[in-house]
């Protein structure tokens, strides 16, 4: 069984700590530590997305949508990434192989490990 790295916690508690500063806007449903299988520490994450706007053509949302946040053993000096759990964003710009949400378009200049969770989420959002 791998463990966690000093990086993985860190992700772990950041998202935590938004998940108690967002009085109910993101909430972790359930994290999935690395294993003998995975390097990856995975974190279900949802968020409450009811109040955006709709532009026609784009996204619709549902009240509430969710997320896993994949987080390598590399945070904060890598991003996570982040999938949806379903489909239906499929054949939208900027979501890759049906569930992969490209948030970060040159990451090396855009991504800053000083930001963490705190920016990676806010990118989300």
């Amino acid at each position: 069984m791998s463990k966690m790295t000093n990086g993985q916690i860190l992700a772990f508690e950041q998202l935590h700590e938004i998940e108690t500063a967002s009085e109910g806007v993101l909430s972790i449903d359930y994290e999935k530590k690395p294993d003998k299988d995975r390097a990856n520490a995975i974190i279900g994450v949802s968020i409450k997305c009811g109040s955006y706007p709709h532009k026609e053509g784009g996204l619709i949302f549902r009240e509430r949508e969710s997320f896993e946040v994949i987080v390598s053993s590399n945070f904060p000096f890598q991003k996570p990434e982040v999938k949806t759990t379903h489909e239906r964003f499929a054949g939208f710009p900027h979501v890759q192989w049906k569930r992969y949400l490209c948030l970060y378009i040159a990451p090396d200049i855009e991504w800053s490990s000083s930001d963490g969770m705190y920016g990676f989420i806010e990118r989300l959002k």
